[in-house]
Order: C-alpha cells, then structure tokens, then sequence
C-alpha cells in the first residue's frame, strides 16, 4: 500500500468522524489521533501503524532467528541494490553499508528504471522518519539521531515500532498545543485528560451529550458568536436570552443569567451525591452542608472569631470525631478553561477559616477543593481530594 493510498484512508476516517461528531472541515484532526489519556478520541492512525509496522518487520526480517529467513531476507537486499548498481559504501551516512547523498537516499548507478521494491521504499521510509539502517556487529540496527550528539538505537522489532508510533504521536500533541481557540481547553496543564475522557466510554451517556461536549472542548460549538464568525449578517455576536454581548460557549455554560437556577443544580447535585456518598460509606462522620461555620459545631467558644470570617460557608464540614480530623470541602463547575484559576481562588477563600479551625480546636484541618469543569474536566487534585473525604 502507497502512502497516497493511505493518506486518502486517514482522509475518509476523519471525514467520518467529523460527519458523527457533526463538526465542521476545519476542526483539528490531530486530536482525533492522540489517545484518550492525552485528551483525544483515540483512533488508530493507518499511516502511522503502516510505517511502524513496515520499518520494524523488515528489521525482523534481517534479523530472525531463523537463518533461512534471515538469508532471505539479506540476500534480496543485496540482489537489489546490485540491480540499481549502488555502490557499497561503510561511512556512516550509508543506508544498510550503501551509498546515499546528503539526504539520505539511495545514489543508483542504473539506467534501468526498476519497480520499486520493498527495500527501495524502506530506504524511503527511513528518510521520511529520520533513520538509518546500519549493521552493528552480525545484525542490522536503525539509528534514530535525536540531535548531533545523542543517538538511540533501535535493535528489535517493538522497540522500533514503539519509537516510530511515539515519535508520530509526540508531534500531534505538538502540533495540537499550537491551536490556541481549539486547544484552549484540553491544553490545560491541570486538567485530569484520562479521567475527563471517560466520557467516551461511557455507555450511559447518549451520543448527542458526546458529540455536545466533544465540540464543546474544542469550541465548537455552534453559539451566536462562532456563528457570527461564518455568517454575520445573519447571526449577531451577543446572547439572545440576556443580551450579554458575546455568547460563548463559556457564557452559555456558565454566565447566562437566564439559566442561573440550572448552575445552582448542576453544582448542588455535586454535593449531594458526595454527601450521599459519605453517608454510606462513613455514618460516623459529622457532615454539614451548606452550614455558616460557629463555634458550636467545633466545640469552641470562640463565637466571635468565626463570625469574622468573610467565607464560613462552604459547601461541606467533615469533622472525625476519633482522629479529630476537620475537612472544608468546596466544590466548583466553572468553564474548564478556568479550573486552575478557580481552584486556587477557593483556597485562598477558605484559608482563613482552616487557619481559625486548626488554632482554635483540637481538630486538623484540611481544605479539598473539588473542581469539575462544566464540561466534565477534572481537575488533577480531584481523585486525591476526593480520597481526602473516604469517597
């Protein structure tokens, strides 16, 4: 198989793809390709398994441990590049101990213009990937120069294949860092990518909330001020609902005044099920939710202390009466682009109190800040937090 025939594959997977994710022509494709604990969808790539797989079996081939095969194999490589009339040549830009210009590729003497056999595409595959097939020792290695200075090599069939396959998806995720608008959010360095895309997997969840929130990750979605983009005299940049004046996906998600009482639900369900949670697991424990922190609570008689407190409402107080342990756990559901900056605002918010909790009690005092973006973006501290509160 030709690269162009597989170029038109990969063509047809992404035209697939962005018709059942109902996404337009000009949304990345890069991120269809990365795997899903680096935040994409996961789709084999043809081209890249064809060459992984091509470049590493032929090494196999010249290498087996079967000597009939491996005497195959070496013999058709010499037959040849003996019919292109290639010099042999042991300086280390060779290509197999053959001649080959600055470039790498094979310098043939022949006027003959011979199909092209699997050694010929070998060599131009190993040109494309930055390789060179060198004998060290009785076998044949690939060397794969990351700079002037540093080399690996490459001796069997999965290391090679591995370092081909990492090498194509190290330069998607590379290249999908570089789209500021469509990489905004899953390039967010505190973003949990493997736990936020489980989403795919899970069967539960209908395909339309998938597509929804795939698009949305990208901003993609198809509100009034990416419509604006594409049709502006048919589509004005601000929302329809309450007139703010960019309708984003942001501010459908979380800034619309018109679906406050929807964010309130969406942020109390987070509770309640983490309190439910915490019932079941842990009826020992005192839990308050959504309570003004007093002295009473703590068995303090500080009253007042507390009361002086700006934030002395969090979302939920886990005391542990046996390991006089203190919890404030503040849960949040902003746009996913912003969970680190709020993450770090609750802290400073509730710093105060856990200092006050801490001085002022027998109780150790602990704040866990759950963030799930409104999109289902976990932040990296979740799971640790959550096994914080025995959740």
């Amino acid at each position: 198989m030709s690269l162009s025939q597989l170029t038109v594959l990969e063509d047809e997977i992404v035209k697939f793809i962005r018709s059942w994710l109902g996404i337009n022509n000009s949304s990345n494709r890069d991120i269809m390709f990365i795997p899903r604990k680096f935040g994409g969808l996961g789709i084999i790539n043809p081209t890249t398994t064809y060459i992984a797989k091509k470049i590493s079996f032929l090494l196999s081939t010249l290498n087996s441990d079967d000597p009939q095969t491996r005497h195959s194999a070496r013999s058709s490589l010499e037959l040849h590049m003996k019919k292109r009339k290639v010099d042999m040549n042991n300086i280390e830009s060779s290509f197999a101990g053959y001649c080959t210009d600055e470039n790498g590729r094979l310098i043939k003497q022949c006027a003959v213009n011979w199909p092209k056999s699997v050694w010929i595409e070998l060599n131009e595959l190993c040109m494309r990937e930055g390789l060179r097939l060198e004998m060290s020792g009785d076998e044949y290695v690939y060397i794969s120069s990351l700079d002037n200075e540093v080399a690996i090599v490459l001796r069997n069939q999965s290391t090679t294949f591995n370092h081909i396959k990492n090498q194509h998806l190290n330069n998607r995720i590379t290249r999908f860092k570089t789209k500021i608008s469509q990489g905004r959010i899953l390039n967010t360095p505190c973003i949990n990518l493997q736990i936020s895309n489980n989403y795919l997997t899970n069967t539960a969840i209908a395909d339309n909330l998938v597509k929804f929130i795939f698009k949305t990750r990208l901003q993609l979605l198809e509100c009034n001020s990416l419509l604006h983009c594409y049709y502006p005299r048919v589509y004005p940049k601000s929302c329809l609902l309450c007139n703010n004046p960019f309708d984003t996906a942001s501010h459908v998600l979380n800034g619309c005044m018109i679906f406050n009482n929807m964010y309130i639900k969406r942020h109390d369900r987070i509770v309640n099920h983490i309190h439910s949670e915490l019932t079941k697991t842990r009826p020992q424990l005192i839990v308050y939710v959504n309570k003004i922190i007093t002295g009473n609570m703590l068995n303090s008689n500080s009253t007042q202390l507390y009361a002086n407190v700006i934030h002395s409402k969090p979302d939920l107080l886990i005391l542990d009466e046996q390991l006089k342990r203190a919890y404030i756990v503040e849960v949040s559901s902003p746009y996913d682009a912003f969970i680190d900056q709020c993450y770090n605002t609750k802290f400073t918010y509730y710093s105060p109190l856990c200092e006050l909790i801490t001085l002022d009690t027998n109780y150790s005092c602990k704040i866990v800040v759950i963030i799930i973006g409104s999109t289902g973006c976990v932040h990296k501290n979740v799971m640790p937090g959550l096994k914080n509160t025995w959740v």
